[in-house]
């Protein structure tokens, strides 16, 4: 007894039970909670990891255009130094992404970010292009429209070629043009919207006996477009476009009249899509058009003015909308 009053110690019995109580008594996470856990971390990362990827490929796409206004800049420069116009300038003079005009014109030569993608000169119109390059065609077996996408003109947009599908996403509104030398053609295609194009308004036309200029280092097209576009009242229609602007439709369908056959998903299902373009017997200066959606003509054929003789065409593609089209194997096929 002495001992314990000397060290001042007392035993607290009841003490000890509590906080024995209290350690052993709190409750840890069961199994059933961690795989809860496990499974909502998993959910939360495979949405945002898609929507990184997609920001990266944007900005990536950003920094090529960006590239392609430097490039077009450091080409005027040298163009006035050698008191030269720019469609004399050869792309062999410039460089490979004009490597030549550093470093009097240019600091350093800019690099594509985008894969697939490559910077064309084109002397003829005498500006810098975003172009895929040859590496995105995957099936060499196939000989379409995709096999002159090294000569394409492109408007912003990221598009890509794999499987012999045209795709592009990401943007709200580009172009692409592709030379077109035949007189009369059809332009043929299987095309598909991605699922969200109803909410989110997207659409897609294809573009027809069309011209493209340089216009202060903007690309601009005069011509014709169909239009695919649920976002304009669930209607099929046709404009005419000038100077890289569309005008008011002249002909406007409402393909609930014979096409869509009781079917909410319509305008999101894989589509053929096919335009035929004629001359006019006798008049030189028109040319005959009907289209067709699924084998259905959209209506009687409708006459346009066609290009001047000896007059550079192109045939282009336009989507709008942030979500998906794709073209399936996309082809011009000549008539005789």
């Amino acid at each position: 007894m002495c001992i314990v009053k000397l060290f001042g110690y007392k035993k607290d019995t009841d003490s000890s039970k509590k906080n024995s109580k209290k350690i052993y008594g709190k409750r840890g996470f069961t199994l059933i909670e961690i795989v809860l856990i496990i499974a909502i971390i998993g959910i939360l990362s495979a949405i945002a990891v898609p929507k990184f990827e997609e920001f990266i490929e944007v900005a990536k796409v950003r920094a090529d255009e960006s590239n392609i206004k430097i490039l077009n800049n450091a080409t005027k420069y040298y163009a006035a130094y050698e008191n030269k116009n720019l469609t004399d300038i050869s792309a062999e003079e410039l460089g490979v992404n004009g490597e030549k005009l550093v470093p009097s014109f240019l600091a350093n030569s800019p690099n594509p970010q985008s894969k697939g993608i490559k910077y064309l000169w084109i002397q003829e119109m005498g500006i810098w292009t975003l172009n895929m390059s040859d590496s995105g065609q995957s099936n060499e077996k196939y000989k379409g429209l995709l096999e002159n996408l090294q000569n394409a003109i492109y408007k912003r947009g990221h598009w890509t070629i794999k499987d012999d599908v045209l795709k592009n996403k990401y943007w709200f509104e580009e172009r692409m043009f592709i030379p077109n030398d035949n007189s009369q053609y059809e332009i043929i295609a299987r095309v598909k919207l991605s699922r969200d194009a109803i909410l989110l308004g997207n659409g897609y036309g294809i573009i027809f006996e069309s011209k493209v200029k340089n216009s202060g280092n903007k690309i601009e097209d005069t011509g014709y477009i169909f239009q695919f576009d649920p976002g304009y009242n669930h209607k099929l229609i046709l404009r005419e476009r000038k100077n890289g602007s569309e005008n008011d439709p002249f002909f406007i369908m409402d393909p609930s009249e014979k096409m869509i056959k009781n079917s909410s998903t319509w305008w999101t299902d894989e589509h053929d899509i096919k335009i035929i373009v004629k001359k006019v017997l006798n008049e030189s200066n028109k040319k005959e058009v009907t289209i067709f959606v699924d084998d259905i003509s959209i209506g009687e054929p409708i006459f346009i003015d066609a290009l001047d003789e000896g007059e550079q065409g192109y045939v282009g593609f336009r989507t709008w909308g942030p979500s998906t089209t794709e073209f399936i194997k996309p082809q011009i096929k000549a008539i005789e």
